[in-house]
């Protein structure tokens, strides 16, 4: 197989996101998988997706493998979203932002997001793209019906309003319950806030 690891960013990335990054491309080599990286750094996310999910279709690679620069990862995170031999599979993770809540929305509700996580892999309505394995095909696919991938709507950022489109074509998006990448959130404190920072330290 050969995959492409796509990666939108600022113009800096955590120092803890590189190591990650250079161990993944260890493993990768080590089990003889044919890869290539890909950054495109700006702040409009949505136009990154875009041109390296058009990079990832022009060159022909089998997967793309979505990361996003503030994750924390293990190499055998992306071998367990391999395993599921889905379209689109994503890992798990929170929202940088209080509630710090699962960046996942309840297919059973689509409105809102997963507050609990099932033992066995399930299906979601959204994700965010910060560690998502997906078939390159599905997103020529979303591209041919909608001539666009990630632009967002009125209602949803760049990741979701993919999501909405790959559903709406009678897909589904799959969710690994032990693929749980950290991700790195700052958070600004008043004196008056210690309950926020209790919280967040027994999130992790």
């Amino acid at each position: 197989m050969t995959l492409l690891i796509a990666i939108p960013c600022m113009d800096t990335v955590r120092y803890e996101f590189a190591e990650s990054l250079a161990n993944l491309c260890k493993h990768l080599s080590d089990i003889g998988i044919d890869y290539n990286l890909k950054w495109h750094a700006t702040s409009l996310i949505y136009l990154a997706r875009e041109d390296l999910a058009n990079h990832a279709i022009n060159e022909d690679y089998d997967y793309t493998l979505w990361l996003d620069s503030d994750m924390v990862f293990t190499p055998d995170m992306f071998d367990m979203l391999l395993s599921l031999k889905e379209d689109f599979a994503t890992g798990i993770y929170r929202s940088r932002r209080p509630p710090f809540s699962y960046v996942l929305r309840d297919l059973r509700s689509k409105h809102n997001r997963i507050t609990e996580l099932p033992n066995e892999p399930f299906c979601v309505s959204a994700c965010g793209f910060g560690f998502v394995l997906i078939k390159t095909s599905a997103m020529f696919a979303v591209r041919k019906r909608y001539m666009t991938m990630f632009t967002p709507t009125a209602s949803e950022g760049e990741d979701y309003a993919f999501c909405t489109r790959w559903l709406e074509m009678g897909n589904h998006i799959m969710a690994h319950p032990d693929v749980r990448p950290d991700h790195i959130a700052y958070i600004r404190l008043r004196c008056d806030d210690a309950t926020k920072l209790v919280d967040y330290i027994q999130l992790r």
